[in-house]
């Protein structure tokens, strides 16, 4: 709570109505039964208040107290923590203060009961954060839970981001060196070994996570780097009536698709090694590569002759 004006009827009220809102929530532990400084806070404003008008009106003599002495911004949360260190050292620790004694913020500490993993308590956080709102002073509520759950939260739309700005960037560059039809079919290339990445990485146990997002990124380069290279070796060849499509593609395979293949298999001759690891970051990180390789390296190898022969022969039957 950030500057709750504590010294008002008005703040006391909201302060109890914050109270209720985060006690009622089904996921609250032992709210019934939990010691909050708020309502002890609350009956030593409730005796402050009655004194001041019991000292007010039964001793017409003497002045009135001063209010901040008593009721100011700051006189009457200081008295409380005051009177609370007598008590215990943990609820003083709820307020903090600048250097004229004015209260800067108060803490509110309730006990959550996830229902999910942690990291995946979306609902719990937006139900959470919700009943701030409406208060005359800013509530905000913080937990090192949700700190994971809005970075949880957030991957989809980061992965999103992400690998389709790769899918755009992979376009732009293959146009500059391929024809547009075929940096279209290298982009397809791309976009279904990432499909492929996504259904390898729900039957192998590869959560979405930053990692993994990072990994989907570098899988862009990599199957690019294999499908470009099969692309222009067909593409350099003559386009005539003794070069066909599928001899072209024939010759690009028997020549290009070699060292392809074994850079594929250099690649995953270098990775085994993590296959064998105890980090789970070096086993998701093996498991990443040895699916952008094999399904990169077959849609090079296999997917993409395989489209260039079929639009060669779509586009020869309409001419």
């Amino acid at each position: 709570m950030e500057n709750p004006p504590l010294d008002t009827p008005e703040g006391v009220a909201s302060m109890c109505d914050v109270i209720t809102r985060f006690t009622s929530l089904p996921f609250i532990i032992n709210s019934s039964s939990m010691p909050l400084w708020p309502n002890l806070y609350a009956n030593f404003y409730g005796t402050v208040c009655a004194f001041q008008a019991w000292n007010c009106s039964n001793r017409p003599t003497m002045p009135p107290p001063v209010e901040k002495d008593i009721m100011g911004n700051s006189s009457c949360v200081l008295r409380f923590v005051q009177a609370m260190y007598l008590v215990d050292t943990i609820t003083p620790q709820n307020f903090m203060f600048d250097e004229n004694e004015a209260l800067l913020a108060a803490k509110l500490t309730v006990p959550l009961r996830l229902h999910a993993p942690f990291g995946f308590n979306t609902d719990i956080m937006d139900k959470t954060r919700a009943q701030g709102e409406g208060i005359i002073f800013p509530v905000r509520a913080y937990s090192p839970e949700f700190l994971i759950t809005e970075r949880t939260a957030m991957t989809p739309r980061i992965t999103f981001q992400s690998v389709s700005s790769t899918f755009v960037a992979v376009l732009c560059a293959s146009l500059f060196f391929l024809s547009p039809g075929e940096a279209v079919t290298v982009t397809l290339c791309v976009i279904f070994v990432i499909l492929d990445l996504f259904g390898l990485m729900a039957l192998w146990d590869v959560s979405l996570n930053v990692s993994s997002v990072v990994m989907l990124c570098l899988a862009v380069g990599f199957c690019a780097d294999y499908a470009s290279h099969i692309a222009k070796a067909i593409s350099a060849l003559p386009n005539n009536k003794a070069w066909p499509m599928t001899r072209r593609v024939s010759h690009a395979l028997n020549h290009q698709g070699v060292s392809v293949l074994h850079a594929g298999i250099s690649t995953l001759v270098a990775v085994l090694v993590l296959a064998f690891a105890h980090s789970t970051g070096f086993q998701v990180m093996f498991r990443m590569l040895f699916g952008m390789v094999v399904f990169g390296v077959a849609h090079g190898l296999c997917f993409l002759p395989a489209v260039q022969i079929v639009f060669a022969q779509m586009y020869k039957g309409k001419h």
